[in-house]
């Protein structure tokens, strides 16, 4: 039985002795808790109590592997606060109440995986590891594409120690100086600052293979920055959904080296929005483009749940029910 599944079960009596070192590096909880209400608008008690019990369940199963990862009770968030009044019955207050339990269950998965990254890192400096690629000064074309490979080889070779998709993209930006040393330092200020709800970095930057399409566009053929410029000048509109909207605002951004924070970038964006969002938003001021992203994606996909028929909708594109739970207790809040 592995420890995800002696976490499961509540029970310590049938864990192994010891555990394979792909578990001991990175043991986790394979099942995160979700509200999930039979009728959406007339959620009950009974079913926030259920969810409440397996929020604390969770949480407990990852103190359990924190303890295991030698993580201090210091570092732990703030225990779920699980307690249902006995005549909570309002639907409004109930979904409130979720939401609460999900920014919950959120912090103890953020701890989780740090833990697991923490620990990863830890085996780096144990590990016999292949020669390093030459490291890359920022040039484009053939020696970016020469380094990346270089790189992925170097991620293969290195068997456990760089299996953790940000962990690697954090060494290969280590790796990068010269003429790309600012882009590199951008990218990692990004890692820290750009996390969506669920403390997650930009998808690019988590994971390798996007990572390297990334990497390429900036410092591969400098043909495609000239054609992103094209693309910009014409100007960019939504056509599909807000998600895929802001992927291509950002690929086009990170090409350019444009500063996708500045005023007049966001009021570009703003404006290349559905006619229904830019209206939804017209007053509204962001300080950042991924601050814009977060509300806007949960704003339609919420509209689209709302409004199915409509031709803005997408029926394969769905909340999560973290992100679910977050906007319905932003609304319910106001």
């Amino acid at each position: 039985m592995s420890l995800t599944s002696s976490i499961k079960s509540e029970s310590n009596s049938d864990r192994p002795s010891t555990w394979s070192e792909h578990e001991r590096i990175t043991p986790g909880i394979d099942q995160i808790p979700v509200f999930n209400p039979v009728d959406e608008d007339s959620p009950t008690r009974r079913e926030l109590v259920a969810y409440a019990r397996s929020a604390g369940s969770y949480a407990n199963g990852v103190k359990v592997i924190l303890d295991f990862l030698k993580v201090p009770a210091s570092k732990f968030p703030e225990n779920i606060n699980t307690h249902i009044y006995p005549n909570l019955s309002q639907p409004h207050k109930i979904w409130r109440k979720a939401f609460e339990i999900a920014k919950g269950i959120s912090n103890w998965e953020r701890a989780l995986n740090a833990g697991n990254n923490n620990r990863l890192k830890e085996t780096l400096s144990h590990t016999i590891k292949p020669p390093l690629p030459q490291p890359f000064q920022g040039q484009t074309g053939d020696q970016a594409l020469a380094f990346i490979a270089a790189c992925s080889n170097y991620k293969i070779l290195s068997l456990n120690t760089l299996n953790n998709d940000e962990v690697m993209v954090r060494w290969t930006l280590q790796q990068t100086g010269g003429k790309g040393n600012s882009w590199a330092v951008k990218q990692i200020r990004r890692l820290e600052q750009e996390k969506d709800y669920r403390g997650r970095a930009p998808k690019e930057l988590r994971d390798w293979g996007k990572f390297v399409v990334f990497f390429l566009n900036t410092f591969g053929d400098p043909s495609i920055a000239e054609k992103a410029r094209r693309q910009w000048m014409r100007g960019i509109t939504q056509k599909g959904n807000a998600e895929q909207y802001f992927n291509k605002i950002e690929d086009i951004t990170h090409r350019l080296s444009y500063n996708k924070d500045a005023k007049i970038i966001l009021d570009q964006v703003k404006m290349g929005l559905k006619p229904y969002l830019r209206t939804q938003f017209i007053k509204r001021e962001w300080t950042t483009l991924n601050e814009m992203k977060q509300e806007v994606i949960a704003y339609e996909k919420l509209h689209g749940q709302i409004n199915p028929y409509e031709p803005t909708f997408d029926p394969d594109y769905h909340l999560t029910s973290s992100e679910e739970q977050e906007v319905r207790g932003y609304f319910s809040s106001e």
